[in-house]
């Protein structure tokens, strides 16, 4: 039996409908619940795209084929809404991001590094917006002293020509929101996060901020701010003025782990779907999972031999 993993639990583009009977006299509708899903998976170190049709009954495998091209394993990866980007290595130490809109199966792909550095940097984080990459990269140590960089990638006219940003802390995760670049940093002297903002118009920093030690993660929340999750509570701040907008502590035990996934997906209503780590069968799990910020509860969904060949 062979097992799949799932790059994400819930990459989905979910087609909800309501129909009307034609023998219905009295105006009731009935809900259906058809969906069809793209599910990326890694097999043999490899990912590629699967298309699904599912339906109250049934799910089946969709004939179609994606215009995803397979890659080898990612070493980083951004996602925005339905858009996917993945960092890859490629011949001669080459470097490449690929971006992937799973609403529109679109695809494009972009060299970012030149091949004299290819083989001396390494990547820490890589974000996107419309028309704009960007990547946080770190050079070898030179005296004991590590240097990190911001490269800013144009991809309308594919131009590595803007000169790269130096940063004084290493970069961890990037996330972009509102015309802004927002990258959680560690002070590797005083062992703290800090949060960096570059306003995208300019490529200019105009703000830092402690954050303390131990953030896990930074992502863009499903109304544009900025979720910052720690292992025991999470921050969400405003994107303008950088205003704690609620704090959430979790009781021991139940925790949701979403700091821990690496992708999630937000739904109309705000929800968060990830992959949360878990001990099952003495072995450790990414369980599809749900978190409601509405209700503050957790979710999940645990299946036995999902999405195998058997």
């Amino acid at each position: 039996m062979q097992t799949y993993r799932l790059c994400c639990a819930f990459l989905a583009l979910f087609l909800i409908t309501c129909t009307k009977p034609k023998d219905n006299q009295e105006g009731i509708e009935q809900e259906s619940v058809d969906a069809n899903y793209s599910v990326l998976l890694t097999k043999n170190g490899n990912l590629d795209n699967v298309l699904l049709n599912a339906s109250l009954e049934v799910l089946t495998r969709n004939p179609s084929e994606s215009n995803f091209v397979e890659l080898e394993n990612p070493l980083l990866h951004y996602k925005d809404g339905f858009s996917y980007g993945f960092y890859t290595k490629t011949a001669n130490c080459g470097r490449r991001v690929t971006l992937y809109n799973a609403e529109i199966d679109s695809y494009d792909s972009f060299p970012v590094f030149t091949a004299d550095m290819n083989c001396e940097q390494e990547t820490k984080a890589i974000a996107y917006s419309e028309g704009t990459l960007y990547l946080a990269y770190q050079l070898p140590d030179v005296f004991e002293q590590r240097s990190f960089f911001l490269r800013i990638v144009d991809l309308e006219n594919n131009s590595l020509n803007t000169p790269d940003v130096p940063m004084e802390c290493r970069p961890q995760h990037m996330v972009v929101s509102q015309n802004r670049l927002f990258i959680l940093v560690l002070d590797e002297n005083e062992g703290k996060n800090k949060l960096m903002v570059l306003d995208t118009d300019r490529n200019e920093f105009i703000h830092e901020m402690e954050m303390g030690p131990n953030v896990q993660k930074i992502t863009k929340h499903s109304d544009g701010n900025i979720l910052v999750a720690y292992a025991d509570l999470h921050t969400i701040l405003d994107t303008n003025t950088l205003v704690n907008i609620s704090t959430v502590r979790y009781n021991e035990g139940i925790e949701p782990k979403f700091g821990l996934s690496n992708l999630v997906h937000y739904d109309i209503d705000g929800k968060m779907y990830y992959a949360k780590p878990m001990v099952t069968n003495n072995r450790l799990d990414d369980i599809p999972a749900i978190y409601d910020f509405t209700s503050n509860t957790n979710t999940l969904y645990i299946y036995d031999r999902f999405l195998t060949e058997e």
